[in-house]
Parts: C-alpha cells; structure tokens; sequence
C-alpha cells in the first residue's frame, strides 16, 4: 500500500511538473509570439511612416504649390461671386428704398395739389354762390 501510494505520489508529481512545463512552453510562446507580432508591427509602422514621410516631403512641395494655384483661382472666383451678389444685393436695396421715397414723395405731392386745386374750386364756387347771392 505504501509502496502504491509512493508511486502515485511520484506520478502525479511526474505528471503535474510535465503538465506545468507543457502550460510554460505554450505560454511562452504565446507570449514571445505576442512580442515578437508586437515588434513586428511597430517596425512595419515605423517604416511605413518613415517611408510615407519621405514621400510626404518630396511631394509636399508640389503639392502645396497646385493647392495654392488652386485656392487663388477659386479665390479670385469666389471675390467675383461676391462682388456681383453684394452689387445686385446693394443695387436692388437701394433702388427699393429710393423707389419707396419717390412714391412716398410723389403720392404725397399728388394728394397735396389735388387737395389744394379741390378747395380752390371749391373756394371759388362758394364765393361765386355768396357773390350771386349777395347781388340777387
């Protein structure tokens, strides 16, 4: 019996220290795996942006001068646009208001000598009556 359990005892030490070294190696290499992705990808990063500068600088230049002719054709359009629209826009306001005052204006003369011409006339016709009146 004892001699049983001795040996139990054995293999199951045998056993769990297999097991244990087994886990360590996959964790290992899980691990260096893990790393070595890890690594790999940061120096495939770093190339790439090293790479992607170089381009960037190389290129940059002539890109910012096409940008640049870009904006100021855009620019001197965009000017003419607006110039037109604040034009017509300050044209249109003021014609609106000056027309507004000439009608204002003219309304107003209309009815001022309509209604002095109507109590003229009627002036005249009262006195005329007074006069016919004061004859009879």
């Amino acid at each position: 019996m004892r001699h049983q359990k001795s040996l139990t005892m054995r293999h199951q030490h045998s056993l769990t220290m297999r097991h244990q070294q087994s886990l360590t190696m996959r964790h290992q290499h899980s691990l260096t795996m893990r790393h070595q992705h890890s690594l790999t990808m940061r120096h495939q990063h770093s190339l790439t942006m090293r790479h992607q500068h170089g381009f960037t600088m190389r290129h940059q230049q002539s890109l910012i001068m096409r940008h640049q002719q870009s904006l100021t054709i855009h620019q001197k359009s965009l000017t003419m646009r607006h110039q037109h629209s604040l034009t017509v826009r300050h044209q249109h306001g003021f014609a609106m208001r000056h027309q507004h005052s000439l009608t204002m204006r003219h309304q107003h003369s209309l009815t001022m000598r309509h209604q002095h011409s109507l109590t003229m006339r009627h002036q005249h016709s009262l006195t005329m009556r007074h006069q016919q009146s004061l004859t009879i």
